[in-house]
């Protein structure tokens, strides 16, 4: 239990961008436009908030694609996709989510033996999966 609370101590950001990935993941589906409008707000807050946390933390590489993520889904400023877009948009941003989630790390938190390329290249292999079956799905 004790390396769970230190997994979440360096990755405060986990749960969240967890949250985030599966709405956009099953964003895939045919829902109503209440679920989209609740997705475009939750896929704007969370980017904007972890992109903050990278740059504190100054692992930069990560915030132009998380800023891209919640311009793209701001739902104030509302971009008109194409639905077929949409899906690859979701599958894209459900995955960088998943990448951030266990990539980045709080500085100075100790290394584990598990902190390898194997987490973010297993969410990527996920994600583009996930690519495949929305366009063979369309």
């Amino acid at each position: 239990m004790d390396s769970l609370f230190d997994a979440l101590e360096q990755r405060p950001h986990f749960f969240p961008c967890l949250f985030s990935a599966l709405l956009l993941l099953v964003g895939l589906g045919s829902w109503s436009s209440t679920y989209y409008t609740l997705v475009y707000w939750v896929t704007m807050i969370i980017p904007s908030g972890v992109a903050l946390l990278a740059l504190f933390w100054r692992q930069f590489v990560w915030v132009p694609g998380l800023i891209f993520l919640a311009l793209i889904f701001n739902p104030i400023e509302h971009f008109s996709l194409g639905v077929t877009l949409w899906k690859v948009m979701d599958v894209i941003g459900g995955g960088y989510m998943l990448t951030v989630a266990v990539a980045i790390k709080k500085p100075g938190a100790k290394r584990e033996s598990s902190d390898s390329l194997i987490a973010p290249v297993t969410a990527f292999a996920l994600s583009l999966v996930f690519l495949i079956y929305a366009l063979w799905k369309l």
